[in-house]
């Protein structure tokens, strides 16, 4: 795990892709992973449930199903209301939880909403729409890696990432992913 100091000008959110994604059934979790493809030396896991892993993966595959699921008919019913999607802004880790808010627009200006962010993630693969991580979140909760850039991952490094991950969840400190408000502009 890394806490290294950021640089006071690079804060606030990073732009990432999903590089990986496992569901683990033996233990009723998935993985989904973020990083940089142009900067694979670092990536943040984030646990998911199956379901959710299922439908961004779905997504991902550009897979549409004959029905609408959840997320499908969330994005649907988001587009009949005239607003859209913008963004997907991970912004802290609080007691064990990443927390989220999706971006939308609508006709009477922007605003953010509360999210998971593996329902966030669903929901912004299927539109298009950016991903961002608070750099601080990131810088403090990502793991190490040796990748070359679209290097697929296997199930033994994932392993070694959810490993290093919940190792170091049980000895974070909650204020190393909280903003303090005193940053605020």
């Amino acid at each position: 795990m890394s806490n290294e100091e950021i640089d006071e000008d690079d804060v606030g959110p990073m732009p990432v892709d999903i590089l990986g994604l496992q569901i683990i059934p033996s233990e009723g979790v998935s993985i989904v992973l973020l990083g940089r493809l142009e900067a694979t030396d670092r990536v943040l896991p984030i646990l998911i449930g199956p379901m959710e892993a299922q439908s961004i993966g779905l997504a991902l595959e550009g897979v549409v199903p004959p029905r609408p699921i959840t997320h499908d008919l969330l994005v649907a019913t988001i587009d009949a209301a005239g607003a859209r999607i913008t963004d997907l802004l991970i912004t802290s880790l609080e007691h064990d939880t990443f927390l989220a808010e999706l971006g939308l627009a609508t006709d009477t200006g922007e605003c953010r909403v509360d999210a998971r962010p593996s329902d966030g993630l669903a929901l912004a693969v299927r539109v298009g729409a950016p991903v961002r991580v608070d750099r601080r979140v990131f810088a403090a909760a990502s793991v190490a890696i040796v990748k070359e850039p679209n290097e697929t991952f296997t199930d033994h490094e994932i392993d070694r990432i959810v490993t290093e991950f919940r190792s170091f969840m049980e000895s974070a400190d909650p204020s190393d992913f909280v903003e303090d408000e005193s940053d605020e502009p």
